[in-house]
């Protein structure tokens, strides 16, 4: 049994190979047809060449000089407006990471190469691979990225993330923006550091942020996109906290919750913050900005901080029961103080890790 498949060519043929296909079998030359249509050598050879629309009064002028019908010029010269749209989309779309948003449910998967491009940019909100450029530029440039030494992103795998995020932040229904709001969930939020499953605290969580008119969203991050977390406003207006739950475990997570609220809190909204935390600072050297975030996450954590405890030690490093009495005082999880106390030098990362609870990815879904 023969199986029939669509052929489709990743080429664009344009109506000047039929003109110059035909003008050999003429023995005419491009100077021959220029005189004949009446609209000049240089003209002409942009034609030939694609460079200038093929208009309807010149698919007339062609029909008249080389024969077929004002109809099938211009058909041709369709689908190689066609054919320029889907290769100039699937270029773009070539760089992004197209397998894994089919795998996490982002979008369709399609056996038309043509047609995966156009899902590709309908996923960018783009017109065309130029639109979904700009978008891109502008998701991305407009960022304060704050990345590690160790790790990159490149920034379309990043605009893509981003988008994601927005979708579905459009998605929840909000209060109307309110910093003070959101700062007076402080307690409330740390709290839920507490409780150890995520399909608890994060509907939790985003009915906290709801309130105060924050969409909170988890977004998986395609592989390339080296990020914790983003702070940002919509198109649409809405102030969107998005989390990747990047090295997934509570203290990483939680910290970058509350660096997140700190943004929004501190910053204000007009801008977008993307951070992955490690030891850079983000591109545009916006360093004390991030400084001031990170300080904002570590005393909402952790009230007073775990200089106190450090003290206390006097020079011998922190035991469990040091940990969980210091959590248990400010109301946090033990895996909080501990990468706080990894953070300032206190213990080094490999101990008492056991204390922090970790996450795994069930598909889009994060789980114990």
């Amino acid at each position: 049994m023969t199986v029939a498949s669509t052929f489709e060519p990743r080429w664009a043929s344009a109506p000047g190979d039929s003109i110059l296909a035909i003008l050999q079998r003429r023995g005419w030359t491009v100077d021959d047809l220029a005189d004949r249509l009446g609209i000049g050598d240089p003209a002409t050879r942009r034609l030939i060449r694609g460079e200038s629309e093929l208009t309807a009064e010149l698919a007339a002028l062609l029909a008249g000089c080389l024969g077929g019908s004002a109809s099938f010029w211009l058909t041709r010269e369709h689908q190689y407006r066609e054919s320029l749209f889907s290769l100039s989309a699937d270029a773009l779309t070539q760089q992004m990471p197209i397998t894994q948003m089919i795998q996490l449910g982002w979008i369709e998967k399609s056996d038309s190469w043509r047609e995966q491009a156009k899902l590709g940019l309908q996923f960018l909100g783009a017109k065309n691979a130029e639109d979904a450029a700009t978008r891109v530029a502008l998701a991305t440039r407009g960022s304060h990225y704050r990345a590690s030494d160790t790790y990159s992103s490149d920034s379309l795998t990043l605009a893509v993330w981003l988008r994601k995020a927005q979708l579905d932040a459009s998605q929840v229904h909000l209060d109307e923006w309110s910093a003070p709001a959101l700062r007076d969930q402080i307690d409330e939020i740390r709290a839920l550091t507490k409780v150890p499953d995520p399909s608890v605290f994060l509907p939790e969580l985003q009915a906290i942020g709801a309130r105060a008119g924050v969409a909170i969203v988890l977004v998986r991050p395609p592989k390339g996109a080296a990020l914790s977390g983003a702070a940002f406003t919509g198109h649409d207006g809405r102030r969107v906290i998005a989390l990747t739950a990047r090295h997934l475990s509570d203290d990483h997570l939680w910290f970058t919750v509350f660096h997140e609220i700190g943004h929004l809190l501190l910053h204000g909204v007009d801008e977008t913050y993307v951070d992955d935390f490690g030891v850079g600072v983000d591109a545009d050297g916006g360093a004390a900005v991030e400084q001031e975030a990170d300080n904002f996450a570590l005393e909402a954590l952790v009230p007073g901080g775990v200089g106190e405890l450090v003290g206390l030690l006097r020079g011998r490093g922190p035991t469990k029961r040091d940990v969980l009495r210091l959590a248990s005082r400010v109301g946090v999880a033990p895996g909080i103080v501990v990468g706080q106390l990894q953070h300032t030098g206190a213990l080094q990362y490999n101990q008492l890790n056991t204390l922090k609870r970790r996450y795994r990815w069930d598909s889009s879904t994060l789980k114990t």
